[in-house]
Formats: C-alpha cells, sequence, structure tokens
C-alpha cells in the first residue's frame, strides 16, 4: 500500500520504515545532539567568564593594595662620585626600617590532615622548603599519648664540624583562632630536633575538621661550616689599605668608605652624608649576619661569591644597601646557573624584583598544574605582587 507517495511494507504483522525514514530520525537525533552541545558549551563559557571576572577582580584588589607601596631606597640611587653630598635628615639612611629586612628569617606553614588516624610512630611530613641554601620541613607523629613535632633541616651534614644555630618558635592554631607558642633555640649537628607536647584535650582545643595548622617561625642566627671558604679577607690584615671599620655581630670588616659608595646608596648616605657616621672609624651595622655581609663584600669587590647556599643572604643585603651591581650578578646567577625549583626562583624575583627572572619563570608554566606547583600551601601567604602574576598568567588556562 502506499501513502502520499511513500512506502510502508508490513512483515508478520508489523510495520517497517522506509530507509529515508531512519535517516530522517537519525538526522533529528544527531540535530538534538549537536543543541545539547552547543548549550554545554555556551554554559562552559559562561563559567569561564564568570570565573575570569573574578579573577580579574582579585587581581585589581591585589593590584589596589599594592598602589603606593614603594621599596625604602626607591628614592635613592646608586652614585660613583666621591665628593661629599648634602643629604636631607629624611634620607635614606635615616628612614631606612630595619624590621623590614630581618636577619635570616623565615616561616613554616602546614596544615597536617587526618591527625586522629595517624598510628603510633607514623610520621606525617610537609614538603620540604628551601630558605638560604638549606631545605627545611616539618613532621609530627604520635607516641601513646603524646604528640610530636619534629623540625627538621635536610643538610648539608656532611662533615664533623657542620652546624646550624636557630632560634624558633613553634605556633600551632586553635579553633577560636589563637595560638599555642613554644620557643626554643636549637644546635642542629644532625638532621632533626623535636618538640614534645600533651594530647591531652589537644583534640578538643586544636583540631579542626581533623586538622592541624602547625607554623615554625624561624631566625637562622649561624652557620657553621656550611658556607664556602673566604674568597677575600676583611679583617686587621687590610686595616692599613681601609679608612673605616664595619662591625656586624661583634665582626670587624676592614674596608675603603668610597668604594662602599660608589656601589651603594645607602653607604654614600651614611659616609658622605652629613651624619654622624661620616666621620666615625668604626660603625656597628646591625640587623644583618656576619657571613652574608663577608659575602656581600666579596661580591662587590669581584669575587665570585655567589652559589645556591649564599645567595640568598646576598640578595638580602644587596636590596637592603641598594646596591645594583651584586643584584644584577645575582639574577645571573638564578638566570644561568642555579640549581633552586622554579617555585623557590619565582618567589626570589618577585620577592628582589628581578625582572628578567620573572619573565623567564613566568614563560615556564605552561600549564594550570605548573601554576599549582609553584604556589605555596597558603596562597595568603605568598607576595601579593607574585599571586596577581600567577592569577593573571592562569587566565591563559581557561
Amino acid at each position: 500500500m502506499t501513502e502520499n507517495g511513500g512506502e510502508i511494507s508490513m512483515t508478520n504483522g508489523e510495520f517497517n520504515e522506509s530507509p529515508c525514514d531512519v535517516v530522517n530520525s537519525d538526522l533529528k537525533e544527531v540535530g538534538r545532539m549537536y543543541e545539547k552541545l552547543l548549550e554545554n558549551q555556551k554554559n562552559q563559557d559562561e563559567t569561564i567568564r564568570n570565573n575570569q571576572e573574578k579573577v580579574l577582580q582579585e587581581i585589581e584588589m591585589i593590584k589596589k593594595d599594592m598602589k603606593g607601596r614603594k621599596r625604602p631606597l626607591d628614592d635613592a640611587s646608586p652614585g660613583n662620585s666621591a665628593k661629599r653630598v648634602d643629604i636631607p635628615q629624611n634620607s635614606v639612611l635615616r628612614t631606612i626600617n630595619l624590621d623590614q629586612y630581618p636577619m635570616k628569617n623565615f616561616v613554616l606553614k602546614h596544615t597536617f590532615e587526618d591527625i586522629l588516624y595517624c598510628e603510633d610512630d607514623v610520621y606525617m611530613s610537609s614538603a620540604e622548603e628551601d630558605h638560604f641554601g638549606v631545605n627545611w620541613r616539618m613532621s609530627v607523629s604520635r607516641k601513646s599519648n603524646d604528640l610530636l613535632f619534629f623540625l627538621d633541616c635536610i643538610g648539608p651534614f656532611d662533615a664533623m664540624n657542620n652546624r646550624i644555630e636557630i632560634e624558633c618558635e613553634l605556633k600551632i592554631k586553635s579553633k577560636n583562632e589563637e595560638f599555642i607558642k613554644c620557643k626554643s633555640a636549637h644546635f642542629f649537628d644532625k638532621p632533626a630536633c623535636r618538640l614534645l607536647t600533651e594530647w591531652k584535650d589537644f583534640e578538643e582545643k586544636y583540631l579542626v575538621d581533623d586538622k592541624l595548622t602547625v607554623e615554625y617561625h624561624m631566625q637562622i642566627n649561624k652557620y657553621i661550616g656550611i658556607y664556602k671558604v673566604n674568597l677575600r679577607e676583611f679583617d686587621e690584615t687590610m686595616e692599613e689599605f681601609s679608612d673605616v671599620v664595619l662591625i656586624v655581630n661583634g665582626q670587624k670588616f676592614y674596608v675603603l668608605s668610597k668604594y662602599l659608595a660608589s656601589h651603594s646608596s645607602y653607604f654614600k648616605a651614611m659616609f658622605m652624608g652629613r651624619f654622624d657616621e661620616a666621620s666615625q672609624s668604626e660603625i656597628k651595622l646591625t640587623g644583618i649576619d656576619a657571613d652574608d655581609f663577608q659575602n656581600y663584600l666579596e661580591v662587590i669587590h669581584g669575587e665570585l661569591a655567589i652559589d645556591d647556599y649564599t645567595i640568598e643572604g646576598i640578595l638580602h643585603l644587596s636590596d637592603m644597601y641598594d646596591t645594583q651591581m651584586a643584584i644584577d650578578k645575582c639574577q645571573t646567577f638564578l638566570l644561568k646557573k642555579s640549581r633552586k625549583t622554579l617555585k623557590k626562583k619565582l618567589q626570589l624575583a618577585f620577592r628582589y624584583n628581578l625582572m628578567k627572572l620573572k619573565k623567564s619563570c613566568l614563560l615556564k608554566l605552561r600549564s594550570v598544574d605548573d601554576i599549582r606547583s609553584v604556589i605555596s600551601g597558603d596562597i595568603r601567604d605568598m607576595d601579593p605582587s607574585l599571586t596577581a602574576a600567577l592569577l593573571e598568567k592562569s587566565l591563559l588556562f581557561q
């Protein structure tokens, strides 16, 4: 039988569609699937736009917060003149805030999870972090009714006389945002030290969703046997070639004031400005480490003192004393020779505004996973400018 020109056949009492009808049905199904895909794509695009808007808003907030911030030495540029200069009383020498340039200070922070399920003598550890050329991590372990906190220093301890003198403050965050604190001092002549606290009441007061937030506030006072040997001496043997003595933690450095002034606006202000220091034969420098100052002096005197152990201390002082030549040498080392991780290089690049290193590191971030690998445990603890740069970079992978 025919109906409207189309054939309908019946076999065994059943109607069979013609090939044209089957094709039309398939096309309709494909059309529905295509419309569904378009709708899903539209929703995904909308989600991406919303995420981008949030990221851009966050970036603007960070930039607004940073607006107007200025490095303490921005208004002073290094000079080469040996002529005595008039420098106002609110100059770099008077306004520099040494609290912004602490000694070898840093913070280890980690949130341990599933503490309640930690078995006796099983260690839970944070990732290693590089600070001043040495890797550090913290660990916790349960033992009966006690909770042990370990601070691990990951070498180098390859010699009997290698030692690190530190002061640390352990902070454990409670449920009401308060901290239990414990201060101690240690000599590391082996890879670990430990602190012990009772488990009693600990679960009730300090565990939040079975998570424990721990911070170690660290200050390195002395490296012994870890740094390289001195490449140049600034001791009494240099007295006849010097005109001033700089004292750092009791150690005397005999230097030529005009040479330092030619490389550092800070020392130019100190030695050539109208300050008491300009007429003193001995001057104490506070808030710095003697080993770092030795390495800093070696660099500005042309020695190859920069390596992965010394570079952070040298950068610290070069930034503090506005010594661009030393900063440039450190940046070149980080770009070409350093074995530090990408995460650490990024931190140093943004902390000390090393533009070439910033560009190099950001170019190496080629995926979301790469970005995750350089983010600290708590993004709020990161340098705001680095956070903004990573957020902007993440937009490329949306």
